[in-house]
């Protein structure tokens, strides 16, 4: 008898934990190696959370020694490789080029080479599936209808103006 092809979908909560634990082996992998070529000493490790949200996989605060993670991102089963692993090291190279060029740019010549070093692909987007948000704010244009967030409401009502990508019109609110 032929088993049911069932994709099991395992709690958002438990999926978070399990790839923070793998983001938290990588970091120590990749921590190995900063140490093994010479880019850390050997009592350096930063502090890792998931205290991040929206859109940003990750980010790297230099004055903390902590890298941020996106806990919605962590959630998405699909997304595990390119966040426990390409965002930690992304994030592990800005502390890095940091601590060692403090006035390098974000994703300069520096950053790339450190990314090498690490085994990853210097690469300052991602392309993981993105949580969906929830958009309270309906805006129109001539050709279509668009869902802003609370933030990007915030800064209509503030002044800046939304312009539509096909007729280029700016986006009204719709009451």
């Amino acid at each position: 008898m032929e088993k049911p092809n069932v994709k099991i979908s395992m709690d958002k909560e438990l999926l978070v934990e399990i790839n923070f634990a793998k983001a938290k082996e990588n970091l120590k992998k990749y921590v190995d190696i900063a140490i093994k070529k010479g880019l850390v000493d050997d009592e350096y490790f930063p502090n890792i959370n998931t205290n991040l949200t929206g859109k940003t996989a990750g980010i790297a605060d230099s004055r903390k020694n902590l890298i941020k993670l996106n806990k919605d991102l962590l959630s998405i089963e699909s997304n595990t490789k390119e966040i426990t692993e390409n965002t930690v090291a992304h994030e592990l190279a800005h502390l890095i080029v940091g601590r060692l060029y403090p006035l390098a740019k974000p994703h300069g010549s520096e950053w790339k080479r450190v990314m090498k070093v690490l085994g990853e692909t210097p690469s300052v987007t991602h392309n993981m599936e993105l949580p969906i948000l929830k958009f309270t704010h309906l805006y129109a244009c001539k050709c279509s209808e668009y869902q802003l967030s609370n933030i990007r409401h915030k800064k209509v009502q503030k002044g800046t103006k939304y312009r539509c990508t096909k007729c280029k019109s700016v986006l009204e609110e719709v009451k």
